[in-house]
């Protein structure tokens, strides 16, 4: 595999990002990923990827292989407005994470 991304049994390390993904997301997403490893900017779509399913937690693999090929589909269409709105959206989850976090503080 390749050495900028890592698979452990419930996280994908993008880089120096390490996403927390539900077991049906892990499985989909690892054989996406043997699927297209040679890929150039393979490090970039499993960031994206891994993003998307961080946030959505799908339960099961039907669901978590829909929410990829939705994803695959949108990038393929409209790369950069979906990359920015993956962004933002996710900034906004993990603002609201830490926001939490200092209120249980």
């Amino acid at each position: 595999m390749n050495a900028q991304i890592q698979f452990g049994e419930n996280w994908v390390k993008v880089k120096e990002s390490v996403f927390y993904l539900t077991q049906p997301a892990l499985e989909i997403l690892k054989a996406w990923y043997n699927i297209n490893r040679d890929k150039k900017d393979i490090e970039i779509e499993i960031e994206y990827i891994a993003k998307v399913f961080e946030i959505l937690k799908p339960g099961a693999k039907k669901e978590a292989y829909n929410d990829l090929y939705t994803l695959v589909e949108c990038r393929y269409f409209e790369k950069d407005r979906i990359e920015k709105l993956i962004n933002k959206i996710y900034e906004k989850c993990e603002e609201k994470k830490a926001n939490s976090t200092v209120r249980e503080l």
